[in-house]
């Protein structure tokens, strides 16, 4: 779970800024409703994620209540076109696939779950998954 708590925080925060609507005074909303044994509703107007049970269904959870409703695609393109990055998406695709070697297997399976539930790029998650050590010069804990 500790794997997809960073990936919903940023998701959340970009989400927000990044959906349509937004220039239209009306922010995203994750839909609030129920996969399997996870939810996502409101409390006090902010969105909370409830997963539960193996990795890969608390991965199919997640995928489906938070990770499907967002522009996955359209927030990476924003996140490299604002960091510079967008000519060394390649090479930071390859690291993070190195780093993903390294998962713990739990974690692998929720990830793949999760994936496969949201019907996005695996390599997009794996970035999304790895983007705060990278962003921390390589390092191996932000």
């Amino acid at each position: 779970m500790k794997l997809l708590t960073t990936f919903l925080s940023v998701a959340v925060l970009a989400g927000l800024c990044t959906q349509p609507g937004w220039a239209e005074d009306k922010p995203f909303r994750f839909p609030a409703g129920k996969h399997g044994r996870g939810e996502l509703r409101y409390v006090n107007d902010l969105p909370v994620l409830i997963v539960q049970g193996t990795p890969a269904e608390m991965g199919e959870q997640f995928g489906t209540l938070a990770v499907k409703p967002i522009d996955l695609d359209g927030l990476l393109q924003s996140v490299l076109k604002t960091a510079g990055l967008n000519t060394f998406k390649p090479l930071l695709f390859g690291v993070s696939r190195s780093m993903f070697e390294a998962f713990p297997a739990d974690h692998a399976q929720e990830l793949e779950a999760l994936v496969k539930a949201a019907k996005v790029d695996r390599d997009t998650v794996i970035f999304a998954q790895t983007l705060a050590d990278l962003s921390a010069g390589f390092g191996c804990a932000t």
